[in-house]
């Protein structure tokens, strides 16, 4: 019983989000407020202390909800200056292999938009940029959100990641491991598992597009298997220098400079004509590989390539200025910080922002000025900078409310009436029921909370302090379990439904969403096979 009472808050949030469409922000709202009166009722928890373990969870989630703005303003001007349009026209012209496209702009760009801003946004982009070069909507939306799956655990400059060592922060401790060191070790690990599992999307993107979209074609695996040489390179071309950047930078750059890295190395080789199969494969429509058609806004015509990737460029330098220890200036940037000392006067239970080394100060800062540079009126700023807060309100909502949810259920253990804390109930009947086969388990934990909540940042909220405390009851690695709840995090992108809807609403499709969801459950369920044998090598 007191199992299933643990559980009821995360029941209740995934049941408002998936059967009655409520937003995650209501959905976690109310969980949240089921968990304050589980904690009154029967954890016989004191109100100071509910009070203060929610607080330390609104706090936490400054960092966050920082760079999710950040981010999103930066697209919203680019998008507004007509940037995106030029970067768009600019991958038009590099081949007219529709299988070549897809791996240059859903998986190289669409990771390279994940590493900078993430939240659903390279999907959203990817796809309609596709649909511009003449896709049809639904095979791009689908192609997108496969693709949007290995950058996602670093995306937005490592928020999924870091919002899982920041969940597990006071558990680090009370299990005597260094915050530090733990987010390393994950960051490794993530690395790992996706770099091995997600060489092959590609080919698996461009499979599913030429086997579910190749219109009156007979049924042929040959224009998969003949563009997998092609494949397979520029899937290593971005995990390679995922991983050692990963390695040897953390959790903030792998995807964004990886992307980068794996374009510079993508793009020539196209036009060098490696590995790109003689024969052009298109849709019915092309009628023989027709030359595609970029769409541009009137604003765009006056802005250069080079121009347009600027505002990339100087996000990627900063951050690998002040994310890079050699360098210098990472321990200026994260000498100053502002905080709070015994919370609401519980002893010891404190709370402390590093400020200027948030990736979304470099974002909106950077935003500005790209709206003077390319000339936006302060109407246009001001209109758009609202907009963005606007579209923020669920985030807002949902992230406060889940971290300090999460805050809950780990800390519920402070109470008068011995029992252990909900997650470590959970825990406990997580270990009896799966014992040590959870390695096995554990991903789809992590693609649970992703598709019903629409993001890897939110999935690691709900799930990786339960994944650290089932781990530690089953003596197995922590490190390795709360990856796979990363991992599995970043998979859910596929399926979840505010991406499949955010994709449906940006291509213009209608009616197509549960189709698409059902086409990526194969793609979901090969890659977290693929993840958890790599897990199972490593343990």
């Amino acid at each position: 019983m007191h199992t299933f009472l643990a559980l009821s808050p995360i029941i209740i949030a995934l049941t408002l989000m998936l059967i009655a469409k409520q937003p995650s922000g209501r959905a976690l709202l109310f969980s949240w407020g089921l968990a304050v009166v589980l904690c009154l009722t029967v954890w016989k928890m004191d109100v100071l202390h509910i009070a203060a373990y929610s607080m330390l969870g609104c706090l936490s989630t400054l960092d966050i909800l920082l760079v999710i703005f950040g981010a999103i303003i930066l697209l919203n001007t680019l998008q507004r200056a007509g940037t995106i349009a030029v970067i768009s026209d600019g991958f038009s012209g590099v081949t007219k292999d529709r299988r070549i496209q897809v791996i240059i702009i859903a998986w190289l760009f669409g990771a390279f938009i994940e590493g900078a801003a993430g939240f659903g946004t390279p999907a959203a982009l990817a796809a309609p940029l596709l649909v511009g070069l003449g896709f049809p909507a639904v095979a791009a939306a689908t192609v997108a959100l496969i693709c949007n799956s290995t950058p996602v655990s670093f995306g937005a400059v490592g928020t999924p990641t870091l919002t899982a060592v920041a969940v597990l922060e006071k558990s680090l401790e009370a299990n005597h491991l260094a915050p530090d060191a733990f987010k390393d070790a994950l960051t490794l690990t993530t690395a790992i598992i996706h770099g091995v599992a997600g060489t092959w999307m590609p080919f698996v993107a461009v499979l599913m597009m030429t086997l579910f979209f190749r219109g009156k074609k007979p049924f042929s695996f040959k224009p998969a298997l003949e563009i997998l040489p092609f494949a397979f390179f520029s899937g290593l071309a971005f995990t390679v220098p995922y991983y050692l950047i990963a390695r040897f930078a953390g959790p903030e750059l792998p995807s964004l400079l990886g992307a980068a890295i794996g374009l510079a190395v993508t793009v020539p080789a196209v036009k060098a004509g490696f590995l790109v199969p003689k024969k052009v494969w298109g849709f019915d429509a092309d009628g023989a590989g027709a030359a595609p058609s970029a769409v541009r806004s009137g604003r765009s015509g006056n802005i250069g390539l080079v121009a347009a990737w600027m505002p990339y460029v100087v996000i990627a330098l900063t951050l690998i200025v002040t994310r890079i220890p050699q360098l210098g200036v990472k321990a200026a940037v994260t000498g100053i910080t502002v905080g709070v000392t015994n919370i609401m006067g519980v002893e010891h239970l404190n709370w402390a922002w590093k400020y200027l080394n948030n990736p979304g100060l470099v974002f909106m800062l950077v935003a500005l000025g790209s709206a003077f540079h390319f000339k936006l009126t302060g109407k246009e700023v001001g209109a758009t900078w609202l907009s963005t807060a606007k579209s923020l309100k669920n985030a807002v909502v949902a992230l406060t409310t889940g971290v300090a949810l999460v805050q809950l259920m780990r800390y519920s253990n402070v109470n008068a009436s011995g029992q252990g804390s909900m997650l470590n109930e959970i825990a406990l009947s997580l270990r009896s029921a799966f014992g040590t086969g959870y390695l096995f388990v554990s991903p789809y934990i992590g693609v649970l909370g992703a598709f019903v909540s629409g993001s890897n940042t939110v999935s690691n909220t709900l799930f990786a302090a339960l994944q650290f405390d089932t781990a530690n009851l089953l003596a197995l690695s922590p490190v390795l379990v709360v990856a796979l709840q990363s991992v599995g995090g970043a998979i859910g992108n596929m399926t979840c439904i505010n991406n499949v809807v955010a994709v449906c609403t940006t291509t213009g499709v209608n009616g197509e969403e549960g189709r698409i969801i059902l086409m990526n459950v194969l793609p979901t369920v090969l890659y977290c096979t693929v993840a958890t044998l790599v897990a199972y090598l490593l343990s």
